[in-house]
């Protein structure tokens, strides 16, 4: 990876707040929710 790939995925991965998502629903008359894993980023070495 060049120096400058290198860069823009660090700048990337600075940009996501969080790796977990919290998904909501309201249905049928009943709260559903689940956490999930997002995003993950990778060694750069």
């Amino acid at each position: 990876m060049s120096p400058l790939e290198q860069r823009t995925f660090r700048d990337a991965c600075g940009l996501f707040a969080t790796g977990v998502n919290v998904i909501t629903t309201h249905w049928d008359g009943h709260d559903h929710g689940m956490t999930a894993n997002a995003f993950m980023s990778i060694s750069l070495d």
